[in-house]
């Protein structure tokens, strides 16, 4: 329930950050723990639309990563589309995000966003499904029985009209969600000290 929780949260926020006014999102999303090396996770949804404007995939995970070991990382493909900018996945990785940049290095929080073009979404789903697979390399393990990988995979309807207008209050709204998640992170980790 934890996982599902994160990974509603981290949509929600994100939708939020994008100011879309008028484009009816689309959302998958599921997760699974982490409790062996080498992991392999496959999920696959049936995904029924006519029409498509773009979509984002985003992946969370926590459990025995390190900040600074590249040799710590997932790899993940959609239907065998992976990201341009490479496939391996980590703490290590520029650009990736932290729930919490305090976490102790063998149980690193963190997530990313990719978009995924239209002419990709259009490819994923014309047989009205789509498989992410997603595997952790041999130096991940669990280091909690909360640890977990999961997947966000949300794109638009196209034949909702409308383009994303940026709102002013997104911002607030993204950053109080942040300010959110570092709050519960840190009542955890006091409690777990305590």
């Amino acid at each position: 329930m934890k996982k599902l929780y994160w990974s509603v949260l981290c949509a929600v926020i994100w939708l939020l950050s994008q100011g879309v006014a008028s484009a009816t999102p689309i959302t998958f999303l599921d997760s699974a723990d982490i409790i062996s090396v080498n992991q392999t996770f496959t999920f696959t949804e049936a995904a029924p639309i006519d029409s498509l404007s773009g979509g984002v995939f985003t992946i969370m995970a926590i459990g025995d990563y390190d900040w600074g070991d590249a040799s710590e990382y997932l790899t993940w493909d959609i239907d065998g589309y992976t990201s341009p900018l490479g496939t391996n996945w980590g703490p290590s990785t520029p650009g990736i995000d932290f729930y919490d940049a305090a976490a102790p290095a063998n149980d690193v929080s963190w997530f990313h966003t990719w978009t995924i073009p239209t002419t990709v979404m259009d490819s994923i789903l014309a047989d009205d499904s789509f498989t992410v697979t997603i595997t952790n390399s041999a130096a991940v393990d669990n280091v909690l029985t909360t640890d977990y990988v999961s997947y966000t995979l949300q794109y638009f309807d196209g034949s909702t009209s409308g383009s994303p207008v940026p709102e002013p209050m997104t911002m607030l709204l993204l950053g109080s969600g942040l300010v959110g998640l570092a709050g519960i992170r840190r009542k955890a980790a006091s409690k777990d000290r305590g």
